[in-house]
């Protein structure tokens, strides 16, 4: 039997801290609301837009880049077998 959490298991601290956002989640919320609405900066109305989408529908994918005279990075993964050869 492995010894250890499970794999995806939280931590009791993690588990706990979660716990208190979960319950501070709604409130967080309508402040952020109020922020996107009311505030006098635009960069805090901006702030407070991006956080709110972020949280609805996920952050934004992220493309890997150079500079503009550079293409985009490319990645490869090459996938191996590594033990003894059964061929003979």
């Amino acid at each position: 039997m492995p010894a250890g959490r499970p794999h995806g298991a939280l931590n009791k601290n993690t588990r706990d801290i979660k716990a208190l956002a979960h319950k501070h989640g709604p409130k967080a919320i309508e402040r952020l609301a109020h922020l996107m609405l009311h505030a006098e900066g635009e960069q805090a109305q901006v702030a407070a837009c991006r956080e709110i989408l972020d949280r609805a529908y996920g952050k934004a994918t992220q493309p890997i880049a150079g500079d503009d005279s550079m293409a985009a990075i490319r990645t490869m993964l090459m996938v191996g077998f590594v033990g003894p050869r059964s061929d003979g």
